[in-house]
């Protein structure tokens, strides 16, 4: 988040209950007036905590990401142009290199799809294609369909499947994303 260029951009982060050295780096980030700290005392659980990250949020547009994953400096601005020209978007992504950990050092190990509104619809019923970490919402689209909802085990799936009866599907062909996957033996 560092390098994330912070023009006009308002950042909520949000700390549920961290037992590790969390709080400590967030108390270093906060001293810039467009980070808002949002603490829970215990894990709320990752939806809960996330929906009041983004309640709190003041901004047009939701982008998060996972602890895990890297944004590139230019995500924002490459999703954000993309939105700003689609104005009738409520959802965009941008690709995400597929990434594995070895000693220690990231490695990307492939890419994820190129994905094509005419096709976002039919490809979400059989998979989700969409990487968590590369998505710009609309927030008022995203408060229209109920936000994400806990009953859910694939919230963000979920809420692609409602947002897209709402609005378009933009996508990005220039990879802005560092995508974590777990290799499962």
């Amino acid at each position: 988040l560092h390098r994330v260029d912070r023009r006009q951009r308002q950042m909520c982060i949000r700390d549920s209950g961290s037992t590790d050295r969390t709080s400590q780096i967030l108390d270093g980030l906060v001293e810039n007036s467009k980070i808002k700290l949002i603490r829970f005392n215990k894990n709320l659980g990752f939806v809960k905590a996330l929906q009041a990250g983004i309640a709190k949020a003041t901004g047009e547009y939701i982008a998060r990401i996972d602890a895990d994953d890297a944004w590139h400096p230019s995500h924002l601005e490459v999703l954000t142009r993309l939105a700003l020209r689609r104005t009738d978007g409520v959802l965009f992504s941008s690709q995400a290199y597929h990434c594995q950990r070895l000693d220690g050092v990231r490695i990307v190990v492939g890419r994820s799809a190129q994905i094509e509104e005419a096709k976002i619809r039919q490809m979400l019923v059989k998979d989700n294609p969409i990487v968590h970490s590369s998505v710009l919402i609309d927030k008022a689209a995203y408060f229209q369909v109920g936000g994400f909802l806990t009953a859910y085990r694939w919230e963000d799936y979920y809420l692609w499947i409602r947002l897209l009866r709402e609005g378009k599907f933009y996508f990005s062909g220039t990879p802005t994303v560092d995508y974590l996957s777990l290799i499962h033996i």
